[in-house]
């Protein structure tokens, strides 16, 4: 077959290449040195990346042809001057694929430039062939790149070809060829804020969604027994667990969770007498609070969903390596308050598992227990829980 009959088989084809896709340009092959050849149908290749900022070797090319003819090996030459085989070539300032490595079964890399990979394969004719090459660096100026395919019966053959002289002087057979135009340019950059939120509400109630219905004056939680009907009088018993509930909501957007520190205003960690210095009711530290002792602590209830929240998701738990539980009524107090709930940032009590969460409801118990000589008197201590944010 001549050119004369070459130029009449192959005809133009062309498309653009965006970010992530290559479109095919099949061309005349003219004024080469070669003996003709037949034409490579449906050729593309596809970048995992067309920005000419991507990290060296960071890229992969998707290769995909069908070869006409029965073939050992291939050409992919990358010019950014022409696409017409056996024309000069200039390389794509930047690229380097001398790095090429393939993973693709059946294929393997022979050697590889800056802008050339030499490849072996053996390709059946009309039989499609896909193969993905790694560890590829893109063109540093944006702008068309044209690679050219040329197939050959062996890896020596391959071997023997030059931009300007495919058939090497008439040692290599052409077999196949085809181009492809590939278009390299600036990243775009896409960006958006997302403010840090971190809500957490205490109620004596169970809470809505987004903290519907927390009762922000909530100043009081009392413990005890009413002393006569309706004499609104509550007193702690002896021999009895007096406890109360109060419920709480945790809301935050923070990357690794939130964390809920409980602060005691009562130096000694308990309930403390009014005009006392000395918790008469003390903090049940890993014992749980009896009938038959004078304690205080608080028990962890199971996290759940705010009722009627469509968008809950996280969960809220016992700090991780904490003593509070789902079990027992305890109080982290240590003497000296370098730590546990009379140290300056108080006692690490609850957590979201190191992950955000959106309307995550606990209820917590509280309990206190007398015995027939503790002291009478009023006995209290304020407590905070502080929601700190991890972002």
């Amino acid at each position: 077959m001549g050119q004369t009959d070459l130029l009449k088989k192959i005809t133009n084809r062309q498309a653009i290449f965006g970010l992530v896709t290559v479109a095919v340009m099949l061309l005349t092959t003219i004024g080469s040195t070669f003996v003709a050849a037949e034409a490579i149908t449906d050729h593309s290749i596809q970048a995992s990346t067309a920005s000419i900022s991507a990290p060296a070797d960071s890229v992969s090319y998707t290769v995909a042809f069908t070869p006409e003819e029965n073939a050992g090996a291939f050409v992919i030459d990358f010019c950014n001057n022409s696409p017409l085989l056996g024309q000069s070539c200039t390389p794509p300032v930047g690229m380097d694929l001398s790095d090429a490595a393939t993973a693709t079964a059946g294929f393997a890399v022979v050697s590889a430039t800056a802008n050339k990979i030499v490849a072996t394969k053996t390709m059946t004719a009309a039989t499609p062939e896909t193969v993905v090459f790694t560890t590829l660096t893109n063109p540093t100026d944006a702008g068309v790149a044209y690679a050219r395919i040329v197939t050959y019966a062996t890896s020596t053959e391959a071997g023997n070809y030059t931009s300007t002289d495919p058939s090497f002087a008439g040692a290599s057979t052409v077999l196949d060829s085809g181009s492809v135009a590939m278009y390299f340019n600036s990243s775009i950059t896409v960006s958006g804020t997302v403010l840090e939120t971190l809500t957490f509400c205490v109620a004596s109630a169970a809470i809505g969604p987004a903290c519907a219905g927390a009762e922000d004056d909530l100043s009081s939680l009392v413990l005890g027994e009413e002393q006569g009907a309706s004499s609104g009088v509550f007193a702690l018993t002896p021999g009895t667990v007096h406890t109360k509930s109060l419920f709480t909501q945790i809301n935050t957007n923070a990357a690794t969770g939130a964390v809920v520190r409980l602060r005691s205003s009562a130096p000694c960690g308990g309930l403390i007498r009014a005009g006392a210095s000395d918790c008469d009711i003390a903090p049940a530290l890993n014992t749980d609070v009896t009938s038959s002792d004078a304690k205080f602590g608080v028990k962890l209830g199971t996290a759940s969903a705010a009722i009627g929240s469509t968008a809950s998701n996280g969960t809220l738990q016992a700090y991780t390596g904490s003593i509070y539980d789902t079990s027992a009524f305890k109080f982290n107090y240590v003497d000296g308050g370098a730590t546990g709930v009379t140290s300056a940032l108080g006692d690490p009590f609850l957590d979201t598992n190191d992950e955000p969460a959106n309307d995550m409801n606990m209820e917590l118990s509280f309990a206190a227990a007398v015995t027939n000589s503790t002291p009478a008197g009023v006995y209290s201590t304020d407590l905070n829980m502080i929601a700190v944010g991890k972002f």
